[in-house]
């Protein structure tokens, strides 16, 4: 897909905590209207890569780019407002608002720089109207007016890929998004993700579940112990005798 260009660009990332080297020298692209799966074991530094990428940690060494403009090293938001939304392993509600103004909040923060400043955007009309069409892309839109602290976890996923989408992205991160999930609402969110990608959104996504990030997604990168150990299509790192050796384990791949 890499005639469609780069929407994100990494090159020789590292992120060191004292001795430990959570990723190590990593490097990687995601083309436009690509999904791209970050896999490997526990530990392997995948979260690391998403905090770099997001501003959630400074980068021991390398360089990040969105399309042309470097971002490494810019705090979070400068990274949201440039386009990048993500979602966290934990979901973390704002537990005292609706589900609706969670969304709002995203909203405000594209034009603010602190979740403060964002919150007077609750009284604006046409706010609310954009947070609904994100509510309503997600299938929750029947919950707007209720409390998110009381949303099932499939519903609190589904709230917080709209509060992601609420910063307009052009690239949007997914940490998890099926963890914790029935079969039934991991298919809706495989095809919730599909949508998003088929309006022109670029997905990086970290999963667990081996058969959904071999069915999403267009190419896969897996990383062991903070290294890039393969890349390529699912087929190819499927039959990957390092890939089998260090995260699906022997036979692994016949039922991946």
């Amino acid at each position: 897909m890499a005639e469609k260009g780069m929407i994100l660009r990494v090159e020789g990332m590292s992120r060191y905590f004292g001795g430990l080297k959570a990723v190590d020298d990593v490097s990687f692209h995601v083309s436009r209207g690509e999904i791209l799966g970050l896999i490997g074991p526990n530990g392997a530094g995948k979260t690391t890569c998403f905090n770099v990428i997001s501003g959630v940690y400074r980068p021991t060494a390398g360089k990040i780019f969105l399309e042309e403009e470097r971002i490494d090293g810019l705090p979070a938001h400068a990274i949201a407002s440039r386009g990048v939304g993500r979602t966290f392993q934990i979901v973390r509600p704002f537990a005292g608002m609706t589900v609706l103004n969670n969304v709002m909040v995203g909203l405000g923060m594209q034009r603010y720089s602190s979740f403060l400043k964002s919150c007077p955007v609750f009284g604006d009309s046409q706010d609310r109207e954009e947070a609904m069409a994100f509510l309503r892309e997600v299938g929750i839109e029947g919950l707007a007016d209720g409390s998110s602290s009381v949303l099932s976890l499939g519903n609190l996923r589904r709230l917080e890929i709209a509060r992601a989408l609420a910063l307009r992205p052009r690239l949007l991160l997914l940490d998890e998004s099926f963890s914790g999930l029935s079969e039934e609402e991991i298919q809706q969110m495989m095809e919730l993700v599909r949508n998003i990608r088929e309006r022109g959104f670029s997905v990086l996504l970290i999963e667990h579940n081996m058969r959904v990030a071999m069915s999403l997604c267009h190419r896969l990168v897996v990383l062991d112990h903070g290294k890039k150990l393969a890349e390529g299509s699912p087929g190819e790192i499927r039959t990957d005798e390092r890939v089998i050796e260090a995260y699906l384990g022997r036979g692994a791949s016949a039922h991946a």
